[in-house]
């Protein structure tokens, strides 16, 4: 009893996180978007913002400060004609990776979505099996989700495997509908139960928490994480708090997916929308 009143005195004390000034992004003239079917949204920290379509398996960025506009390019056409791209990670800004389901694959391009290489998953000593969602950490090592194994898999660039979490001990997981990574390298995942679970840079558990909400994604803020489900619901969530995160505007479109970079965040929305906003923070 005395941790429950320490808890909801401490959800009361924390104030609240607010998504202020939600506008929608235009995208460049240029770009026929009716043409694509975008799912995963993705920042650089050079103001590109990179949508990939998981139906034609292609990935455009545009630079909503000069509109440049770049389409991935140089994949071989017998592994374009197969690919099933699923997620798209570009932490760093000079690379971009997607994961590739069907062909068991790491794809990555440049900053321009010139193709550089492929690895391939299904060939470690390892195997890694039917890849979807895709982080890179600080160090250069990428995160990637085994959907058919329930695991979170670490990898470099050579397709070493350097660290697995499996969701089969007691503080396990019910397979990953999505994970983050903070500026600790810590990992945010959020599993087909609606439980966040929270690992370690070495990937040892930490703390989870169940929430009543059917949940979409993950982004790392401040201390803590912020989360989506389908009903546009967002909350905060960090070891001692579980928020709701109120919304401004009148927003009333269904949430595909979202990013945040420092303090502000953007939503990509059913029938190719995006908007941005900024997430402010009210002590009251």
């Amino acid at each position: 009893m005395q941790l429950l009143k320490l808890i909801l005195l401490t959800n009361f004390l924390f104030g609240q996180y607010i998504i202020n000034n939600l506008n929608e992004v235009q995208y460049p003239v240029d770009l026929k978007i009716e043409e694509y079917f975008f799912s995963k949204i993705e920042l650089n920290n050079f103001n590109d913002i990179y949508l990939l379509d998981n139906f034609s398996s292609k990935i455009i960025s545009f630079n909503k400060n000069n509109n440049n506009i770049f389409h991935s390019k140089g994949l071989a056409l017998s592994t374009q004609i197969n690919a099933s791209f699923r997620d798209i990670t570009s932490n760093r800004g000079l690379e971009v990776f997607v994961t590739d389901y069907d062909n068991h694959k790491i794809h990555y391009f440049d900053k321009k979505l010139n193709f550089i290489n492929s690895i391939n998953l299904f060939e470690l000593e390892t195997p890694i099996e039917f890849p979807t969602n895709i982080k890179r950490n600080s160090y250069g090592y990428l995160w990637v989700v085994s959907e058919n194994l329930f695991s979170l898999n670490q990898i470099n660039l050579n397709g070493k495997l350097i660290n697995k979490i499996e969701g089969t001990t007691f503080n396990s997981f019910s397979g990953i509908k999505a994970f983050d990574l903070n500026k600790e390298n810590q990992i945010g995942l959020i599993d087909n139960k609606n439980i966040f679970f929270n690992f370690t840079e070495n990937g040892k558990y930490s703390w989870k928490k169940k929430i009543d909400y059917n949940l979409i994604s993950v982004n790392a803020f401040k201390n803590g994480w912020i989360i989506t489900s389908e009903k546009n619901k967002f909350v905060y969530i960090d070891n001692d708090h579980l928020k709701p995160i109120l919304i401004s505007n009148n927003f009333h479109f269904e949430i595909l997916d979202f990013k945040i970079k420092k303090n502000e965040i953007f939503i990509l929305a059913k029938n190719n929308l995006i908007f941005n906003g900024k997430i402010d923070y009210n002590p009251n």
